[in-house]
């Protein structure tokens, strides 16, 4: 039994989590190329860059928002954690519940931000929230 689970340990990954290195430039040739095609119809250029202080700032959004979103996950695990280590007992279960119900509600603002703050960034040429 154990020679069978560290032959599934083994190739599992191997087989699942193989990374191809090869492919990672891809979207950027294909977007290169999509932007010469536009360039070549009469286009502008629609690249990242129109503004680089908006672009700064859609990039800082983007980046603190996803912090917020690690942060919701690691609350949403010591959440869990502590509901587990209850045991039936109430009031660690009441504080498991509220670590969880404060993390959903602090999701519920994190993607309410993202999503006004896309809007806008939007509305004001930003082209650094679209994902690359």
């Amino acid at each position: 039994m154990k020679k069978l689970l560290i032959i599934i340990l083994i190739i599992f990954p191997i087989l699942f989590f193989n990374i191809s290195f090869v492919k990672a430039d891809t979207f950027k040739l294909f977007s290169d190329s999509l932007n010469n095609t536009a360039i070549n119809s009469g286009y502008e250029n629609q690249t990242v860059g129109q503004d680089p202080f908006v672009d700064t700032i859609a990039k800082v959004v983007q980046m603190v928002l996803g912090l917020l979103g690690v942060v919701f996950f690691g609350l949403t695990i010591y959440g869990g954690y502590l509901w587990m280590l209850a045991r039936g007992n109430e009031e660690d279960l009441k504080k498991a519940q509220e670590v969880l119900r404060g993390a959903v509600i602090g999701l519920i603002i994190v993607i309410s931000a993202y999503a006004v703050s896309y809007y806008i960034i939007s509305k004001i040429g930003a082209k650094a929230l679209i994902p690359q």
